[in-house]
């Protein structure tokens, strides 16, 4: 899933399920990559987690005012033509 896609689905979490969302996926990016339990192998895609993560603190920052503007307006008024 592209982060666009986690940005929307975190737009709709509270402050607090947004939070909690950060603090988990920040204790995921940097646990472990794979694990052995008996004969069987668990491995974890830490690609996934960091765009998840990267897009939930996105969505935060949107939302503190932090992500400033993402167009902005041409001031030509001091050019000389």
């Amino acid at each position: 899933m592209a982060s666009t896609d986690w940005m929307e689905i975190y737009r709709d979490y509270t402050g607090e399920e947004l939070d909690a969302e950060i603090t988990k996926l920040k204790k995921e990016a940097t646990l472990y990559i794979s694990q052995g339990d008996g004969d069987k192998q668990y491995q974890k895609d830490l690609g996934s987690v960091r765009d998840r993560l990267h897009a939930a603190i996105r969505v935060r920052n949107e939302r503190r005012g932090k992500g400033g503007p993402s167009w902005a307006v041409p001031d030509f008024s001091g050019v000389q033509p």
